[in-house]
């Protein structure tokens, strides 16, 4: 903990630079202290390197700014995207992984290295999108940008019987009855792509196809994509079914 009389003066320098690999520790651990441990719990270099140094689209740009003694400050990253809409790629950019650290707050640094990166990107991207938290959004709203809606979240039950019987099995519990383990006997996504269908590239063509004549953007599916969001996602336990016809 830090009092008052420890914390950096608003007179301190602040120098911005672009993010490294040898950055990764530092980073994470900022992440940590701000974000807590991420989609799998915790914030591991390999979960960093496969969302922003593997992805197909592109690694992704980042800045930083660290005090004149090397001691990190603030971060930010833009995660590479690509959409297409009636036939044409779009490139674009997701704003991620921001944090501040708490003795540098209130001094500017989210909209520094916001700003850096939008400049940085301008030459090759179309389009930023994000979906900012709570924390997040106000920061967003200042600086001019606008809420577009809610991302609607749909879920349709394969088997409404076992499900409900399920469910009611599971309110009834005692609660000091130990949980049940999951079982899933669906294939792991990284167990699918190990030997993908042999139609898959013919059923890709088929999606792209059906894509270029809609307007509306949507996410470019290839097969490098899906094998990297879900086959190599590190710590994410995706499940494929596969439906034939």
């Amino acid at each position: 903990m830090t009092t008052p009389s420890d914390r950096p003066s608003a007179a301190a320098e602040l120098t911005v630079r672009p993010l490294t690999e040898a950055d990764t520790p530092a980073v994470l651990e900022l992440l940590t202290a701000s974000l807590a441990g991420g989609p799998t719990g915790t914030r591991s270099a390999d979960f960093f390197a496969w969302k922003h140094r593997r992805n197909p689209f592109g690694a992704s740009p980042g800045l930083l700014a660290e005090t004149a003694d090397g001691r990190l400050a603030g971060v930010r990253l833009f995660l590479r995207w690509q959409w297409q809409a009636g036939g044409r790629a779009v490139r674009a950019v997701r704003p991620v992984d921001t944090a501040t650290h708490p003795d540098f707050q209130g001094r500017g640094i989210f909209r520094r290295l916001t700003t850096g990166l939008l400049e940085q990107v301008a030459g090759d991207t179309e389009l930023v999108f994000n979906t900012p938290n709570g924390n997040s959004l106000p920061g967003y709203l200042k600086m001019g940008w606008r809420v577009v809606g809610r991302v609607p979240i749909a879920l349709r039950i394969a088997r409404p019987a076992a499900f409900a019987l399920g469910a009611r099995a599971a309110l009834t519990r005692r609660p000091a009855a130990a949980p049940r383990p999951l079982r899933c006997r669906l294939p792991t996504a990284a167990e699918w792509f190990a030997e993908p269908p042999a139609g898959l590239p013919e059923l890709l063509a088929e999606r792209a196809q059906s894509d270029a004549a809609d307007r509306r953007q949507a996410v470019l599916r290839t097969e490098s994509f899906l094998r990297w969001r879900y086959g190599d996602a590190p710590g994410l336990d995706y499940r494929v079914l596969t439906c034939e016809r």
